[in-house]
């Protein structure tokens, strides 16, 4: 697993929103940003996961969001110049 978009795909975009309990347009803004927020992933770990998922650990997680933390801020800056 390489990225945050690899784990929506693996549940699918409607099965992960049912998994979350949030809409499937806030799924699909997720993939976009290629993110899980960290409130989230109580519910992924804790839910049956698809067997490419089967050893994904909260440090894995951990290890996407440190990794994509460059990103995330660049986007907000972007977002607040507009």
């Amino acid at each position: 697993m390489k990225n945050f978009r690899e784990i929506i795909d693996a549940f699918g975009i409607g099965n992960f929103a049912k998994l979350l309990g949030v809409e499937k347009s806030h799924v699909r803004v997720m993939k976009v940003r290629n993110v899980i927020p960290p409130q989230y992933w109580r519910k992924l770990l804790e839910a049956p996961r698809p067997a490419t998922l089967a050893t994904l650990s909260l440090a894995d997680l951990d290890d996407l969001y440190s990794s994509s933390a460059p990103r995330r801020q660049n986007a907000t800056e972007r977002e607040a110049a507009e």
